[in-house]
């Protein structure tokens, strides 16, 4: 049998969104977010990605680091990082930039071009 190993990656980004609009009434949105409910505000995020696979025989590994550290910076740093979610990102454009929503977003981007592994895990924080 074949070990499978996981890695995990990290890759640290900042954002800033807003929850206004979206549909979600002023009171519902201020019970929702609090202070955050009206204001652009933005955050200091750490991404930990871990993908599983089974080791190449002849390198000894699940897959290049740097290729994976590649789509992180493509997919993810290039696109999120010292952007504005609802301006800049159009998945936000219908969707409310909560956590678990980059997190969503996030997983999305990288899951199909991460080929010689697979994505099992994202944390967002």
């Amino acid at each position: 049998m074949q070990s499978r190993i996981r890695l995990v990656r990290r890759l640290e980004f900042a954002a800033s969104h807003s929850y206004e609009g979206y549909g979600v009434p002023d009171g519902e949105r201020a019970a929702l977010f609090g202070a955050a409910a009206v204001s652009r505000h933005g955050h200091n995020y750490l991404l930990e990605a871990t993908v599983e696979g089974v080791p190449d025989p002849r390198t000894g590994m699940v897959v290049n680091i740097k290729d994976i550290d590649a789509v992180m910076r493509r997919y993810v740093e290039d696109v999120l990082d010292h952007h504005h979610l609802n301006a800049d990102v159009p998945f936000f454009g219908d969707h409310i930039p909560t956590l678990e929503n980059l997190a969503r977003f996030i997983c999305r981007e990288l899951a199909p071009r991460l080929t010689d592994c697979r994505l099992v895990q994202l944390r967002v924080f």
